[in-house]
């Protein structure tokens, strides 16, 4: 007797691996400027319990045609000729005439109805001393077509003016 055994193995291994990577990468940018022009400032107001500010070229303009400015050029308060809004000049038509004004100074238009010109330590070193003027607040500091700069009271009745004309 013969017995044979035959064994047969049958090992079969299939891998598959299929790697499919689709990036769509879509950017739509969309770019929208919108400029909005603002008018210069033409006055400065002040409530009884503060003061306006205008240090070192910092202007208010005339209104309509922009040739005028009042502010501190050269630490000097005054009315200077302005060929628009920002392109203001060394040419004075008033100025506030202080003696001697060190770097630094700042004008304030101020809630007790006074103008005055400070040193940047807050030495005041010009008023026209107006503060006994005016019904209330709100004051207003106001640059004028002519060149004249005015303050006046919550009523629009004058209290001071610089008496300038271009």
């Amino acid at each position: 007797t013969t017995t044979t055994t035959t064994t047969t193995t049958t090992a079969t291994t299939t891998t598959t691996t299929t790697t499919t990577t689709t990036t769509t990468t879509t950017t739509t940018t969309t770019t929208t400027t919108t400029t909005t022009t603002t008018a210069p400032p033409s006055t400065l107001c002040t409530p009884a319990s503060t003061s306006g500010i205008l240090y070192s070229n910092q202007f208010i303009y005339s209104p309509t045609n922009r040739h005028y400015a009042a502010g501190m050029l050269n630490n000097q308060f005054g009315v200077y000729v302005a060929y628009g809004y920002n392109n203001v000049t060394s040419t004075s038509i008033w100025t506030a005439g202080q003696s001697s004004t060190p770097a630094g100074a700042f004008f304030a238009a101020q809630g007790d109805r006074n103008l005055v010109v400070y040193t940047s330590s807050g030495v005041p070193i010009w008023s026209p001393m107006v503060n006994n003027g005016g019904v209330g607040a709100p004051f207003c500091l106001a640059m004028q077509d002519s060149g004249n700069l005015v303050w006046t009271d919550s009523t629009s009745a004058l209290i001071w003016q610089s008496g300038s004309s271009g």
